[in-house]
C-alpha cells in the first residue's frame, strides 16, 4: 500500500526537561494490503517527556498509539501503549569532517498496553547515532 503521513514535530526543552510530540494523520491508499486495498485515514501519535539525570543518563515517560479508520468510525484496531524508558548516551569521538562529537544513545524500556487491542507488554530498544 501507499501511505501519506502528515503532521508536525513539536519539541520543547527547559533546563533538564524535554518534551516531544508527533501527532500525525495517515492516508492509506492503493496497492495490495491485508485490508484488500481499502483506502482509509488513521491518526497516530508519539509523545515523550524526558528528564536528564546526568550528562549520560535520561529517564522518559513515552506513549504511542494509533486510532484507525477515522473516516468510517470503526475503532476495533486502535492500539495504545505507554511506559518508562531509560536512555544512556556516550561520545564515540569526532567524526572526520565535523567539529562536533559523534554520540550514541541507547534506550531500553517497557511499555504497557492500555487497551484490549494492544499487546500487554512491549519491550522497547532504540539506538540513535548523532553525527
Amino acid at each position: 500500500t501507499d501511505k501519506l503521513i502528515l503532521g508536525p514535530i513539536v519539541e520543547w526543552q527547559f533546563d533538564r526537561w524535554f518534551f516531544a510530540a508527533t501527532p500525525t494523520v495517515v492516508r492509506t491508499f492503493g496497492g495490495d494490503s491485508e485490508d484488500d486495498g481499502e483506502e482509509k485515514w488513521d491518526f497516530m501519535y508519539a509523545t515523550q517527556l524526558a528528564y536528564r539525570l546526568s550528562e549520560s543518563w535520561s529517564l522518559a515517560f513515552e506513549a504511542y498509539g494509533t486510532v484507525e479508520r477515522l473516516d468510517n468510525g470503526e475503532g476495533d484496531f486502535d492500539q495504545h501503549r505507554a511506559g518508562v524508558v531509560s536512555y544512556y548516551t556516550f561520545d564515540l569521538g569526532n567524526s572526520s569532517n565535523a567539529a562536533e562529537d559523534t554520540r550514541l544513545s541507547v534506550g531500553l524500556g517497557l511499555l504497557e498496553g492500555i487497551n484490549d487491542n494492544t499487546p500487554n507488554h512491549t519491550l522497547k530498544l532504540s539506538l540513535e547515532v548523532d553525527f
